[in-house]
């Protein structure tokens, strides 16, 4: 059986291995008064922000902004009053206060599938905490190069194996894995521990392919399309590594080919489907802390299927798992179980 790392305390993403990608909605005229809670907190996020980026960390703020085209002008320079200089500006000129939410929403969109597809949204705790009122969204992407020596297999093999709500994403959520599961890189490739752990990490994968599939089927977006066979040949998963594990389920190898009724060709996805089954819930658990909470979890999940721009992702999150009603209960039921328990029957859809 895999060795999961899930009593460890994870990392938060504040670690130089991401980068997180914070919009923020300015409506204008931009003038906030001196020690109040907005003046303060920019201050105190422009410094945070030059911390890391003395750190090698390059954080990206995408400023919004609306209100009529001569105001709109202004905000640049008050913001480098501020200390903010390496920053993204959006403007929306509108008038008399008119704003066009769903406009606003679908510019962010095409803003963040341009510029940042990798980003997974995240609603935990970060650097930028006390300011959470005015950050209209914000995710985390990996900001290094892929580790070779963690995953025995190309982040782009991975990525065939994925839903398309989370392709674009592969190398940021391997890299949460990673963190989550509190991985270590194996140091030296003619160390016997090497091929274990590096076959262990694969396994893990594994299982957050199930899970993302899983996701899927629970919400109702689409089926669970997990293929285990093509992930062992993708993810580089050793026959003898399966072997070695089936002797944690099955007393001989009889057993095990009665199960498959004697499909020979069943052996390896079937046992790969015994471990990834044991894995989910160690890894629910890490992957919830990582993001916080349940709720943190979740919001990763489901916006990354359908994302919404048009509110701040606290209020949306918060609407959401708040319904008024039964038909609004029952739309997330399926896929609140799922994050909570790390599967339900509905994900095998």
């Amino acid at each position: 059986m895999t060795e999961l790392a899930h009593n460890a305390l994870p990392k938060q993403p504040d670690s130089a291995s991401f980068q997180y990608v914070v919009v923020i909605v300015i409506r204008t005229p931009f003038a906030p008064k001196k020690d109040m809670p907005f003046d303060i907190s920019l201050l105190r996020t422009a410094n945070k922000l030059l911390i890391r980026q003395k750190h090698g960390i390059e954080d990206v703020f995408l400023f919004v902004v609306v209100g009529n085209e001569e105001e709109n002008a202004k905000v640049a320079t008050r913001l480098n009053d501020y200390g903010f200089f390496n920053f993204n500006l959006l403007t929306l000129d509108v008038e008399d206060d008119d704003t066009d939410d769903d406009e606003m929403g679908e510019d962010i969109a095409n803003w963040l599938r341009k510029n940042h597809p990798s980003c997974v949204p995240y609603l935990g705790k970060t650097v930028y905490d006390d300011n959470y009122d005015w950050i209209w969204w914000m995710g985390i992407k990996y900001g290094q190069e892929e580790s070779a020596d963690l995953w025995p297999f190309p982040v782009k093999d991975f990525v065939q194996l994925l839903p398309s709500s989370y392709a674009n994403a592969a190398s940021t959520w391997l890299a949460i894995l990673a963190t989550a599961m509190d991985m270590a890189n194996p140091e030296y490739e003619d160390d016997p521990e090497y091929a274990l752990e590096s076959q262990q990490n694969a396994l893990l994968a594994a299982t957050l392919c199930e899970w993302l599939h899983g996701f899927e089927g629970a919400n109702g977006n689409c089926f669970n399309d997990f293929d285990p066979e093509t992930s062992i040949k993708l993810l580089n998963i050793n026959d003898f590594f399966l072997g070695y594990n089936a002797n944690d389920y099955y007393d001989n190898l009889q057993e095990l080919f009665d199960e498959v009724e004697s499909e020979y060709d069943s052996m390896k996805p079937h046992l790969l489907k015994k471990i990834t089954e044991d894995n989910r819930y160690p890894m629910r658990n890490a992957l919830s802390r990582f993001f916080g909470s349940d709720a943190g979890l979740f919001w990763a999940l489901y916006s990354s299927i359908w994302p919404n721009y048009q509110q701040p992702m606290y209020d949306l999150c918060n609407e959401l798992l708040s319904p008024n009603d039964f038909d609004e209960m029952a739309e997330i039921m399926s896929a609140w179980e799922f994050v909570q328990q790390g599967w339900c029957d509905a994900a095998d859809a």
